[in-house]
C-alpha cells in the first residue's frame, strides 16, 4: 500500500474545548460590551445573505446553508461551491444539514438531498511556521502530485489578497511531494525529508508550484 506526503501552508482556527454558558444580560456576570460581534455576509464570502441553517461537522468545519447555496467556513473566510458540478448545493436554497455515523454530510435542498464526504483517511497537520503536512494513504506519487496540484489551484482561485508577496498578488501554495510503499525497514522521517526537499525545490524554482 502506498503512502504519499505533501507539505503545504495554511492557517488554523482553534476553539476552546469547553465554554461557559453566560447570559450577557445578567449584570452579575460578563457585560455585553465584553463580547465581540462580527457580521458575515456576501462580502465575507457567503453565497447569499439569507442564512437558513448553520451546522458544525465533527471535523470542526462550519457549514452555512443560504438561500443561494452552501458555504463552508475554513477558519479565515467562507468557501463556496459556485464551480461545483453539483448545482443543487451551488445555487439552490439549502434547508438543513446532518452528519451520519460514517462521516457523510447530508445537505437538504429544494431538489432533495446531496451527500458530501471528505477523502477517508487523509490527514493534515501543522508542523511549524507556515508549513503543513498532508498524509494521503493509498496514493502513489502521481496521484499525490495531482492532489497537491488541486490544492495549489484551489488556493490561488480563492484570490485572497497578498500585496506583500513577491510571487503573486494573492496567497499561493508551494508543495513538495514524496511517496513510498511502507516496509518493515521504512523510516517515516526519511519520507518527510524527501517531501521537504521537494518543497524546497518548489520554492527555489519560483514558488506557487508542485515538485
Amino acid at each position: 500500500m502506498h503512502f504519499a506526503l505533501c507539505l503545504v501552508a495554511a492557517f488554523c482556527l482553534v476553539l476552546p474545548a469547553q465554554a461557559q454558558v453566560v447570559n450577557p444580560f445578567d449584570p452579575s456576570k460578563m457585560a455585553v460590551t465584553q463580547y465581540k460581534i462580527d457580521g458575515w455576509q456576501i462580502e465575507q464570502g457567503l453565497s447569499q445573505n439569507t442564512v437558513q441553517s448553520v451546522f458544525q461537522a465533527k471535523d470542526g468545519y462550519l457549514w452555512v446553508g443560504t438561500g443561494g447555496g452552501v458555504a463552508c467556513f475554513e477558519g479565515i473566510r467562507f468557501a463556496t461551491f459556485e464551480d461545483s458540478e453539483v448545482l443543487e448545493i451551488a445555487t439552490r436554497p439549502i434547508s438543513g444539514f446532518m452528519e451520519d455515523a460514517e462521516g457523510r454530510l447530508w445537505i437538504g435542498h429544494s431538489r432533495g438531498a446531496t451527500t458530501y464526504r471528505n477523502r477517508a483517511g487523509d490527514f493534515a497537520a501543522r508542523i511549524g511556521g507556515e508549513e503543513f503536512i498532508v498524509l494521503i494513504p493509498g496514493a502513489d506519487r502521481a496521484a499525490a502530485a495531482a492532489f497537491a496540484e488541486s490544492l495549489r489551484a484551489a488556493c490561488e482561485a480563492r484570490a485572497i489578497a497578498h500585496p506583500a508577496s513577491p510571487v503573486a498578488p494573492v496567497v499561493t501554495l508551494s508543495l513538495g511531494v514524496a511517496a513510498a510503499v511502507p516496509t518493515a525497514e521504512s523510516n517515516a522521517l526519511a519520507l518527510v525529508a524527501e517531501a521537504d526537499a521537494a518543497l524546497y525545490s518548489a520554492k527555489k524554482f519560483g514558488r506557487n508550484r508542485v515538485r
